[in-house]
């Protein structure tokens, strides 16, 4: 196991992923890119926010909040 000097918690790391993943669909939209893949983005949060929650109950800081 890689050990973790900075401490970040497996919820600190979701966040991250989810900060960038808004990110990516934040740049579509203001691209004009694909409407099509812009849904698609919005999918993905929903469903990735869905499992933060599943995985991470009653975390504080909940990405995309």
């Amino acid at each position: 196991m890689v050990e973790n000097p900075s401490k970040d918690t497996p919820a600190d790391y979701y966040g991250y992923f989810m900060t960038a993943l808004m990110g990516l669909e934040d740049d579509a939209t203001l691209s004009g890119y694909s409407e099509a893949g812009q849904e698609l983005l919005r999918e993905a949060i929903r469903i990735f926010g869905a499992e933060f929650d599943e995985r991470h109950p009653g975390h504080r800081g909940k990405p995309g909040s």
